[in-house]
């Protein structure tokens, strides 16, 4: 028996060195885990799969860089690189673990990035809306604060690191929501750092319309890029409208029309002004603080 376990202990060591050679090549080691069923495509960059670590059993997301007819592999890469890059250096509970990065040669013969990444229980924020729009229902209001409250949490902790980093591309589509830990942030594949005195992008064109603001389309960013994201979700999350400009008293209009205070209108129009974003609520800390109190600054 003792020559066994030592036999499998050497072998254990053996395959743990083959590995960090194999990583140190920048290669993932496919025989650590089993992929599984296809999910959902990761915003038109890469494509993700169930899947599970064979040593622990536990499941795991394999997201994959994907080319399609207008994003090169290359391209695709460069933004799943940016995510991985971001993950392994965030430690915090609204954003998924990171467990292990490298490359593999596709069924394309092309050699492609791969994030191995914590799965997070729960449903994202836009199959809930989708939903709650089909049937003409709204979100109650302390469900709605708490989420946009806990996105806050974790966009504040970015915005505080040094240099500042900015997530970019909040939509309901990229916030999980969690039965217990609540609200979690997910594809932080056009997320930045900006140091100070620069807020050029060379992603100028990456965003999504409705939910980015205008100033994405120059390459533009800042920490209020992501207070107008923040602002367009607390809108549809209100309301059930769609993401948009809208002037100020259609503002008003829909939410004190669906029940709400009229500060929320308020706050929603400050955090969402396109032009100019000096005009804009400048910080996440502050559009929270706001939120916590009912628009005033204490």
């Amino acid at each position: 028996e003792r020559e066994q376990a030592e036999r499998e202990q050497a072998e254990r060591e053996q395959a743990e060195r083959e590995q960090a050679e194999r990583e140190k090549d920048g290669v993932l080691d496919t025989n650590r885990f089993a992929k599984g069923e296809k999910i959902r495509a990761e915003g038109g960059m890469a494509v993700g799969r169930l899947a599970k670590g064979r040593s622990t059993g536990g499941e795991v997301i394999w997201k994959q860089a994907e080319s399609y007819r207008k994003l090169s592999t290359k391209a695709a890469n460069r933004a799943l690189s940016n995510e991985i890059e971001v993950l392994a250096k965030l430690d915090h509970p609204r954003v998924p673990g990171f467990v292990a990065s490298g490359h593999v040669v596709d069924e394309k013969g092309e050699r492609v990035l791969v994030l191995i990444m914590e799965k997070i229980d729960g449903g994202s924020l836009d199959d809930e809306m989708k939903l709650l729009v089909k049937k003409g229902e709204l979100q109650p209001l302390d469900y709605t604060l708490r989420v946009i409250k806990e996105c806050c949490e974790v966009l504040e902790h970015m915005a505080d690191l040094d240099p500042p980093l900015y997530h970019r591309d909040i939509k309901p589509h990229n916030i999980i929501t969690h039965p217990t830990r609540g609200a979690v942030l997910i594809d932080f594949g056009l997320a930045k750092e900006v140091r100070a005195g620069s807020g050029k992008s060379l992603s100028a064109g990456a965003h999504t319309a409705g939910w980015a603001p205008p100033e994405r389309e120059r390459g533009q960013t800042g920490p209020y890029t992501d207070v107008y994201s923040l602002g367009q979700v607390l809108w549809h999350m209100l309301t059930n409208e769609p993401a948009g400009i809208y002037s100020k008293d259609e503002r008003v209009e829909g939410i004190t029309g669906a029940g709400h205070p009229e500060w929320l209108a308020e706050l929603v129009h400050r955090a969402t002004i396109p032009v100019p974003v000096g005009d804009r609520i400048q910080t996440v800390a502050e559009f929270r603080i706001r939120l916590e109190n009912e628009g005033e600054l204490p």
